[in-house]
């Protein structure tokens, strides 16, 4: 289903607005996020021409609480658990990246 892609874009995950987050929740939104993103990230590096792009979901959790301060993508990660979460997330694309595809994180939120 990959070969022949002109770009793969993945924005899965367990929400993270309608659910309690108990330690089993927190889990899941760990897990979505970062076993999908490996799941695809290996199969893109696995194919002989991989898509020359793979756009991922992030997050602005990636800074954490920033308060009233400005923030840019050039913005140190912050700390707390979106915060791991979405370094973990961003990390896990990183099988793409080494097989040369230009790999873009939509940070939303």
């Amino acid at each position: 289903a990959l070969r022949g892609c002109d770009a793969v874009v993945h924005l899965a995950g367990a929400g993270v607005a309608d659910h309690r987050w108990t330690a089993g929740y927190k889990r899941t939104i760990r897990d979505s996020r970062v076993l999908g993103t490996t799941t695809i990230a290996r199969a893109l590096a696995s194919l002989d021409a991989p898509p020359p792009v793979l756009v991922c979901g992030s997050a602005i959790g990636y800074y954490g609480d920033t308060g009233d301060r400005e923030t840019d993508e050039s913005a140190p990660p912050g700390e707390g658990f979106l915060a791991g979460v979405c370094q973990e997330w961003e990390a896990a694309a990183a099988p793409a990246e080494e097989a040369g595809v230009r790999t873009v994180f939509a940070r939303t939120g």
